[in-house]
């Protein structure tokens, strides 16, 4: 079994200072993974994906964007960005894919360069005006830093970025013009010997929030950092470090209409590795104390999700007592965030599981979606997705979308718009750059087959898969389904508050992990979940 607190560790490293883009080795033989997914944004009825795909004869990432305008149904043919950038790319620099953003009519792309040479970083934007068929002439330079997110609303576009040169610095830039210039620039740093990594930025009406962690220089702790501004990003409050002086990873937020919350994985120390929360009344003008929601001392990997009826969800991966499976726990809130209840265990395993997502929907919906990889022979991963309808005291029976195929998606991105979800991902293969996406028009009801966004492995263009569905088959050679009963369609809980129905023999980790599977093309028939009436339960 692995040793969970040295994949935190590694995972934490690789999301502090690994780039978008694959790394591998150019030498000994060794194959670079053929395309690597970066991101996907819904906004509105439209969809962009943009990934790396390896072009052998410069042994360097291409950027390939394809977008569609009608919720996922059709996507335009593929734009190979780092060649519409650059006539000619320079051998002294590195480049690497940033984040995206999209409001509107336009779509924010932006890019990191570092020179060979000096290590000089600097980081660039470019716009969209007509929804990414085209892109403005202008760049937008940004001297020195590293872009870490960016975000638009309407005509404002917001980029958090880290100094390259004075020291880590947090700088914060605004454009009120469709990103055209950035002229408001603030210092946002806590502190300048704090290395700040998996900066999130989220953006709601006048408020803009910032999370982070951070880790001191030379030192085995830092913090939970959280920012806030209330008025469009103008000026922002003072940093708080919400952990104190801790070892912290994957720090997340959520609010609702009354509170804000904020969650993250706390390392070493007497208390081991657990899971914490802290809620604030006041939209992150002071918080409440910290509540330690896990009781298992190995916690990792936390995600957070809130309704409109005061409902707080967070979802974590821990190690049984033994530390010989993995478990995936669920602790429930309906009071606003004031208590939680016992948390419960959603599933145990013995294999490898990343890549989740969890979120609320009206009418007391609650879906997740997690990856299952495992490394053992004639053997696929999975991209399973379960429903609640009660929010969170029962769940559907899982369905895995990765069907028919080996290995499958390995790095999934989620996004969704109103009743449209969609995954896509790429395979980790050394020797296959296939894209593959999945969409349901109905908050996952049923969903479309998956279709591959890579022109090289498709032999029509545009794509057009609005007809077709997959077929219900939730048969997998490394999932245990057994104690589901053929006409059994939900899980209930149990008083131990375990879903027993619904164990799964697949160890479950919330992140993305980086993953070198080799695999093949998936087809994927169609699923058809049924979902269970208040009657039925």
């Amino acid at each position: 079994m692995q040793n969970y607190l040295l994949l935190a560790i590694i995972f934490c490293f690789f999301t502090l200072y690994v780039h978008n883009e694959p790394i591998f080795a150019q030498s000994g033989g060794i194959q670079p993974t053929q395309a690597r997914i970066s991101q996907m944004i819904a906004s509105d009825n439209n969809v962009y994906v943009i990934w790396s795909k390896y072009e052998p004869t410069s042994q360097s990432y291409d950027w390939i964007l394809r977008q569609s305008h009608d919720y996922g149904k059709l996507f335009d043919n593929s734009i190979n960005l780092k060649r519409l950038f650059f006539e000619d790319l320079d051998v002294e620099k590195e480049f690497y894919l940033g984040p995206i953003a999209a409001a509107g009519e336009n779509l924010y792309v932006t890019w990191t360069e570092i020179n060979k040479k000096d290590g000089t970083v600097n980081s660039f934007l470019k716009k969209s005006s007509d929804r990414g068929h085209t892109f403005d002439a202008n760049t937008v330079a940004f001297v020195n830093v590293e872009i870490a997110d960016v975000k638009a609303i309407k005509n404002s576009v917001f980029v958090v970025a880290t100094s390259s040169i004075v020291d880590h610095n947090v700088l914060f830039f605004t454009s009120r013009d469709n990103g055209a210039l950035f002229e408001n620039r603030q210092d946002l740093t806590l502190n300048s010997k704090l290395v700040e990594g998996n900066i999130e930025m989220t953006v709601s009406d006048d408020d803009v929030y910032i999370t982070s962690q951070g880790t001191y220089w030379a030192k085995q702790y830092g913090g939970a950092i959280f920012r806030h501004s209330n008025n469009s990003g103008n000026s922002f409050s003072e940093p708080v470090n919400l952990s104190g002086n801790a070892t912290v990873s994957i720090v997340k937020l959520a609010h609702d209409e009354k509170n804000l919350y904020v969650i993250w994985a706390q390392h070493g120390g007497s208390d081991g590795d657990r899971i914490y929360l802290r809620k604030s009344t006041s939209n992150g003008e002071s918080f409440d104390e910290p509540v330690r929601l896990s009781s298992a001392k190995s916690s990792y990997f936390p995600k957070i999700a809130v309704n409109d009826k005061g409902k707080v969800f967070v979802m974590w991966a821990q190690a049984d007592a033994a530390g010989l499976y993995g478990e995936i726990i669920l602790a429930k809130n309906s009071d606003w965030g004031n208590t939680f209840g016992a948390p419960v265990k959603l599933a145990t395993s013995k294999y490898d599981l990343f890549g989740t997502y969890i979120e609320t929907q009206p009418n007391n919906l609650l879906y997740v979606i997690f990856l299952d990889s495992v490394y053992t022979p004639n053997s696929r991963n999975a991209v399973y997705f379960i429903t609640s309808i009660n929010d969170g005291e029962s769940f559907e029976k899982p369905v895995d979308l990765n069907q028919d195929g080996s290995f499958g998606i390995v790095n999934p991105r989620f996004a969704q718009f109103q009743n449209h979800i969609y995954i896509v991902g790429d395979t980790g293969s050394q020797y296959d750059s296939s894209i593959f996406f999945i969409t349901s028009d109905d908050l996952g009801e049923t969903f479309n087959r998956s279709i591959n966004l890579d022109d090289s492995q498709n032999t029509e263009k545009p794509i057009d898969f609005k007809e077709t569905k997959l077929e219900n088959n939730t048969t997998t050679n490394h999932v245990n389904f057994q104690s589901l009963q053929a006409s059994q369609s939900k899980c209930t809980t149990s008083n131990l508050g375990v879903l027993e129905a619904c164990s799964m023999q697949s160890f479950l980790f919330l992140g993305i992990f980086t993953s070198a599977v080799v695999g093949t093309v998936i087809v994927i028939s169609t699923i058809t979940l049924r979902r269970s009436t208040q009657n039925d339960l």
